[in-house]
């Protein structure tokens, strides 16, 4: 874990790394997000069930790379925050729970991470082509059985569950966790959809975030031209919380609120829209009542059931990611005064 502290002249936020960044290395740069599909109606039951009905009803955006990297200029890995002008600010569990509405309480996303032969067919009757050797499967073979021949409401049962487990493993591996390949989906996540009862019982909130801290704190290497993990979640926070550098949409939109930033013709009229020097230029001189603490106060009370965990100090889990949820240095975003923090460097001492 040592290795994710402490970039030093690496971290391409240095004033040398932020100058030598051009149009040709922008150019390199890869987001690793799809577009999801739709859900077919019959399988929305079991969305509901398994705790990705919220997350399905989004629907997909462009991600802007100059503002990603924008903003990871602005990250450090030894705090999982953002350092502005105006303070410390980071991605919550309120966040992932508003904008996703994911799950951010339940079991940990952990299991076994490296499954036998017949992973696939086990619970979708029928294994990846030969290509596609090893223990991961292209996401164009799982678009393809969605989309052949839809359940219906007459469909039987197992056929609609069978088609509701591809949707899951679908927003997983195209929204959710997207890996390095952009293209591929690991079958360690097939253990999770086999009971769809017991899906909606796991932490997805909460393993999202932890894997999407653990992509930012690798991305802000400026050798590395990439950022995997929920992008959408980054830029969809960085919308919610900074208007200077949003477009302008709706005041209201319906749960879970990142829908808000992907309603057609939003006015990009007074944002600088693909342009890095723009967003740097924003975000270098922001003030104080320039970022919004408090965007959720007032907004469906009755998504706050889980509001005590979401300022909790602790450990979030994806597999082998265990991450930091350090709220107590972000108090401002739960409404509560900032005290001082106990030094980084005794902090840091207390990992093994």
């Amino acid at each position: 874990m040592a290795n994710m502290f402490w970039y030093g002249t690496q971290h391409r936020g240095t004033v040398e790394n932020i100058n030598a960044i051009d149009d040709n290395y922008i150019s390199k740069w890869r987001i690793r997000a799809h577009k999801p599909l739709k859900p077919h109606g019959a399988i929305i039951p079991y969305l509901h069930q398994s705790g990705f009905y919220h997350i399905s009803t989004i629907g997909s955006t462009h991600i802007d790379s100059r503002l990603v990297i924008a903003l990871l200029e602005r990250w450090r890995p030894e705090t999982h925050t953002f350092h502005l002008p105006n303070g410390e600010c980071t991605i919550t569990l309120e966040d992932v729970s508003m904008l996703l509405g994911l799950p951010v309480d339940g079991k940990a996303v952990n299991g076994q991470s490296e499954l036998g032969d017949g992973a696939w067919s086990s619970i979708l009757g029928d294994e990846p082509p030969q290509s596609d050797k090893g223990m991961t499967a292209r996401l164009t073979w799982l678009k393809d059985m969605y989309q052949h021949e839809p359940p219906t409401e007459e469909s039987p049962e197992e056929y609609k569950i069978k088609h509701a487990r591809i949707y899951i493993l679908l927003l997983i591996g195209q929204v959710l966790f997207p890996n390095k390949s952009g293209n591929t989906i690991h079958s360690k996540w097939t253990q999770f959809v086999v009971d769809l009862e017991d899906c909606g019982k796991f932490s997805w909130g909460s393993a999202v975030l932890a894997n999407l801290y653990r992509e930012m704190c690798k991305a802000v290497d400026v050798k590395v031209t990439e950022l995997s993990g929920c992008v959408l979640l980054l830029q969809a926070w960085a919308f919610t919380r900074m208007p200077i550098i949003s477009p302008v949409a709706p005041l209201q939109s319906p749960y879970p609120y990142a829908r808000r930033w992907l309603i057609k013709k939003l006015d990009y009229q007074n944002n600088p829209r693909h342009h890095l020097q723009g967003y740097r230029f924003r975000i270098d001189h922001m003030l104080e009542d320039q970022f919004i603490w408090r965007p959720y106060l007032g907004l469906a009370p009755q998504r706050h059931e889980n509001s005590l965990i979401w300022s909790s100090t602790t450990y979030m889990i994806c597999f082998h990611i265990v991450e930091m949820h350090q709220a107590d240095r972000v108090k401002l975003q739960f409404g509560h005064l900032q005290g001082y923090l106990k030094k980084l460097d005794a902090w840091l001492n207390t990992i093994k």
